[in-house]
């Protein structure tokens, strides 16, 4: 019988061993972490795998194809059971072109694959966040230009010392945001600014006459590309969000050749923004729907 539990910040060595090195966003401990909230993902090991349950995404619970070593098979077996308990609809989300083809092969006569192009993250040449050369990215090198020409600024490797600094300013950011939602990012982002010693994150900013204009915070996720988790910015100050883009990957993550910038979650001035600083590809990710047996 399965029994999915809250993630915890202690469980995170436990589920590091099944996610291991993915260039999804989904299969990073601390975006689980984060999102995780009052049991929006939850997690259980079924037949020596890592399956993990989002409650509340399309229809009911939907879970992952089981990750790691153990026998994938009877534990897909069983969550589709323990979903169509649940919901009368199972349905596995958020997998990598590997799981939908296992997924495919496991469950060839009850589910159809669908792509999933809001969950997709987008993954950019460092060099290319950096240096903004060329027509395409000649607009996010004017903002650029526009800071640096009005502000003097300081780029400052973060800790946990600052965190209550950095929940300041986000809390102002999105006091500036006219259809901000739920709620549900400012859950993520304290639960990360709680935690940033314990993730073993990288939290850096920038400051203008000594005051925080903006922070990000990422990691490394394989061994040629880094994960950006969150990026806010004072948006009173023309070309800060452009700034600590562009400082965080230099002083932190020069030695990556991509950079995942996540997904745009299908909303139409995220996607916008994120294609602005032209992505090199795609991490693609895929979701099930049910066609009965």
């Amino acid at each position: 019988m399965l029994s999915p539990k809250d993630i915890a910040i202690e469980d995170k060595n436990v589920l590091q061993e099944y996610l291991g090195k993915s260039e999804s966003s989904t299969y990073n401990f601390t975006t689980l972490f984060m999102w995780a909230g009052s049991g929006k993902i939850q997690y259980d090991i079924v037949d020596g795998c890592l399956v993990l349950f989002f409650h509340g995404r399309h229809h009911g619970v939907g879970c992952t194809y089981p990750l790691g070593n153990g026998n994938r098979q009877a534990a897909a077996e069983k969550s589709f059971e323990f979903m169509n308990r649940q919901s009368g609809s199972p349905h596995f989300i958020l997998m990598t072109e590997q799981m939908a083809e296992e997924c495919g092969a496991v469950f060839r006569n009850k589910l159809r694959i669908y792509s999933d192009r809001n969950n997709a993250d987008y993954v950019y040449l460092s060099d290319s966040l950096i240096h903004l050369r060329g027509k395409k990215l000649h607009q996010k090198k004017n903002h650029l230009n526009a800071f640096l020409n009005h502000y003097d600024f300081q780029y400052e490797r973060l800790g946990q010392e600052n965190a209550d600094e950095c929940k300041e300013l986000f809390l102002n950011w999105k006091q500036g945001q006219k259809n901000h939602g739920s709620g549900l990012s400012e859950e993520a982002t304290v639960r990360l600014l709680d935690n940033v010693e314990k993730l073993g994150v990288t939290l850096g900013g920038i400051r203008v006459d000594g005051k925080l204009a903006a922070f990000s915070a990422g990691e490394p996720i394989t061994d040629d590309m880094a994960l950006i988790h969150i990026e806010y910015a004072d948006t009173s100050i023309r070309g800060s969000f452009n700034m600590i883009n562009q400082q965080f990957v230099q002083n932190e993550w020069s030695g990556f050749e991509f950079i995942n910038r996540e997904e745009d979650m299908g909303l139409e001035g995220l996607r916008k923004a994120k294609m602005a600083y032209r992505p090199v590809r795609m991490v693609e990710k895929y979701f099930t729907e049910y066609e009965g047996t």
